[in-house]
């Protein structure tokens, strides 16, 4: 029989944000103006920072004062102080399909069909999507055009990115952020086959095949040109250049130029804008289903089913940050190194020459040098100790430091724009597009018994593996790749991947009672309390899911937080023990500080607090990556602890009038029957001092009790 069908659904959604819409001070140490004297007391070590904190709160000194312009769109747009961002987003979908089942023979069904799919590109009611002019390609700025621009500092192809409102509505009706797509065919067919094998009607194989198109949900839309979207919206940090006080701070803060201005590379906001586009060329991302069984009835009433699915997702959405920052091409990771190991670079000589750096002097070259002034100022070797490299480059693009003006000391230094970023505007500069894929395949293997004679019982187990390079948990979809210079380091296990689940239920009436197999003959009170027993039971079993060893020095490679840490040698394992009142999965290990320290001036190397991890033997198992790589461990490196439950239920009913249909019913509910503990994953940071320890667990016993009368 042939099956048709259509839809339409219209989708409207609204959002609403008011962030720092009321102006904030946050009281702090500047900068630009460090507390001096505090790293030099003696002992003070890594409470340096505790300490500068506690003056900086006494004296009332103001870190940077915050707000955020909101401008309600129109043709002559403007910021208006209180306004907030609100947005309607709204779209058409269609949806159509076309199914026939076809019986060969007897034996032998297939079922095929197509739908089609039509997601319309979301707009804003009131003409309130901001974005850039011509499209994607100028997300890239003055660096060029593509991502084969990347990492050529000095080569300026390109022009600043400028904004525009886009969609209807808007002063651009006719642009949208992509276009629509009228290619989303999705197939499906599948066949049921009984075998003639083997006895009649007693083993089926089954098998299928289907594509099915993924819409983007509203509130992506949102994030990439709501509240956020540079244009309509415009945050403003304010880091004072000097001391200042909370008597001298001034609020409301001023504007810089009006909406959709071109956001300027240099200006004095210390708070680089992000900016989050579509690639004008989206897809509309689809995922591949297939599978195939084998079912066979062992007995009656018994039967087994061994099947494979797999899954693959293609074109899946999600985003890359064009601005990862640059620390070989032009020379920044040379010059850390040549710093931390005592010298002198001349880059640095370059950038900071005739500044007056705090705790250093004024910068000449010779009686002052970059490397030396970096040693001494405690906000530039806070990224020595910390083998922060790509957190210094990221500083010397957009900081405010000594210059008071963003990118300043590299104006200072005679540096091109995209000195450490392709497109210096922005600090963020994400492209959202369809750069991620994944795989899901697995074998499933059930065993059902159909209730006969009181009984019941199905038990499943499953094998499975889920690789991909994003777990698609991000509602803006911008996880960082771990490096735009390869992105197949990202693929690897995803975060819900369980290769081994377990499962097993089964219900069984009690054979108590009256016409029972025992106390058949029992009756009067002694039946009504005996009969109509039923007890139930679930079993299940998982495997942990993926994690790693994390470390505290992940801008070694670049400000995308992707370094990992590295082992030398096997994976420490485990097993959980109680140690006083902690609960300790590690033995034998002990936390040192990181043998990176070793290589940092000797000035600074009390000031680190990197740590890393010795076994028994005292040599260092887990370490810290090092200035200029991305570590070693996969992402997805060590399998959490994973669990077992067993839970189980009574219940019985008592008919108190038949005529009247008026029943009794108890029923005890037992969750985690054998109070078993479901321990959280260890502490797996090196930097932690909780290291090793497991500081969460469930699965504590709980038993409820219910009488309930039903009539």
């Amino acid at each position: 029989a042939i099956k048709a069908g259509a839809e339409l659904r219209f989708v409207s959604t609204n959002s609403f944000v008011s962030f720092y819409a009321v102006p904030r001070i946050t009281v702090g140490v500047a900068a630009s103006v460090p507390t001096q004297n505090i790293t030099t007391i003696s002992g003070i070590g890594a409470n340096s920072s505790n300490a500068t904190s506690l003056i900086a709160l006494l004296a009332g000194s103001v870190a940077s004062e915050n707000q955020y312009f909101y401008s309600p769109g129109g043709a002559n747009p403007q910021w208006l102080q209180g306004e907030v961002a609100q947005h309607t987003w709204r779209n058409k979908e269609v949806g159509t399909f076309l199914q026939d089942d076809i019986k060969l023979k007897p034996n032998f069904t297939l079922n095929v069909g197509v739908r089609w799919d039509l997601y319309g590109v979301p707009y804003e009611a009131d003409g309130r999507l901001g974005t850039v002019v011509g499209g994607s390609q100028n997300l890239f700025g003055i660096s060029g055009t593509s991502l084969s621009n990347l990492f050529q500092p000095g080569v300026m192809p390109g022009s600043l990115t400028q904004l525009q409102l886009i969609g209807r509505n808007s002063p651009h009706p006719g642009i949208q952020p992509w276009g629509s797509s009228y290619k989303n065919f999705a197939p499906f067919l599948g066949l049921s086959w009984g075998l003639p094998w083997f006895g009649k009607d007693k083993t089926v194989f089954r098998a299928g095949y289907s594509v099915a198109y993924e819409h983007l949900m509203q509130v992506l839309f949102d994030q990439l040109y709501g509240y956020s979207a540079p244009g309509v919206t415009q945050p403003f940090t304010y880091a004072p250049p000097s001391y200042q006080n909370l008597v001298n701070a001034t609020l409301p803060m001023t504007p810089v130029g009006l909406p959709l201005a071109t956001v300027p590379i240099n200006d004095n906001n210390a708070s680089p804008i992000t900016i989050l586009g579509a690639d004008s060329g989206l897809k509309t991302p689809y995922i591949q289903n297939w599978n195939a069984s084998l079912g066979r009835e062992i007995h009656r009433g018994l039967t087994l089913d061994v099947r494979y699915v797999g899954t693959k997702g293609t074109k899946m959405v999600r985003g890359i940050n064009i601005n990862e920052n640059n620390i070989f091409e032009n020379g920044i990771l040379n010059a850390f190194n040549i710093t931390e190991a005592g010298g002198n670079s001349a880059l640095l000589n370059q950038i900071f020459n005739g500044l007056n750096i705090t705790s250093a002097g004024v910068v000449n070259g010779t009686t002052v040098t970059g490397s030396s002034a970096m040693r001494l100022n405690s906000t530039l070797n806070a990224f020595l100790t910390a083998n922060n490299v790509g957190g210094f480059a990221n500083f010397l693009q957009y900081n405010t430091f000594i210059t008071g003006v963003r990118g300043g000391l590299l104006l200072n230094g005679k540096l091109p724009a995209n000195f450490a970023v392709a497109n210096p505007q922005f600090g963020s500069d994400y492209l959202i597009g369809n750069f991620s894929n994944s795989t899901y395949n697995s074998l499933q293997i059930q065993v059902n018994q159909r209730f006969a004679h009181g009984f019941q019982i199905q038990g499943s187990y499953v094998r499975s593996k889920a690789l991909g390079d994003y777990n698609g948990n991000s509602q803006s979809e911008t996880a960082n790749f771990r490096t735009i210079r390869d992105e197949h380091l990202d693929k690897t296990l995803l975060s819900f991947d369980e290769p081994n689940v377990w499962r097993m239920t089964g219900i069984y009436d009690l054979p108590f009672g009256p016409q029972k197999q025992f106390f058949g003959s029992s009756h009067s009170v002694l039946g009504k309390i005996l009969e109509k027993w039923e007890v139930s039971s679930v079993f299940y079993k998982l495997s942990g899911t993926p994690t790693t060893f994390s470390n505290s020095a992940t801008g070694t490679y670049n400000n995308l937080g992707g370094a990992t840490t590295v082992a030398n040698g096997p994976l420490p394992t485990g097993s959980v023990h109680i140690v006083g009142n902690n609960v300790v999965y590690f033995n034998g290990l002990t936390q040192v500080p990181d043998p990176s320290i070793q290589n940092m001036p000797s000035s600074v190397q009390s000031l680190s607090t990197l740590l890393a991890v010795a076994g028994p033997d005292g040599k260092v198992l887990l370490q810290q990556p090092t200035p200029g790589s991305l570590g070693g461990l996969s992402t997805t490196a060590w399998r959490g602890l994973g669990s077992f439950t067993f839970n189980a239920t009574a219940s019985k009913s008592i008919t108190l009038n038949q005529e009247h249909n008026v029943t009794l019913r108890f029923r005890a509910d037992a969750i985690n029957l054998l109070n078993h503990e479901i321990w959280g994953t260890p502490n797996l940071s090196i930097s932690s001092t909780s290291f090793g320890l497991i500081t969460s667990a469930s699965g504590s016993r709980s038993v409820n009790l219910t009488l309930r009368l039903e009539f």
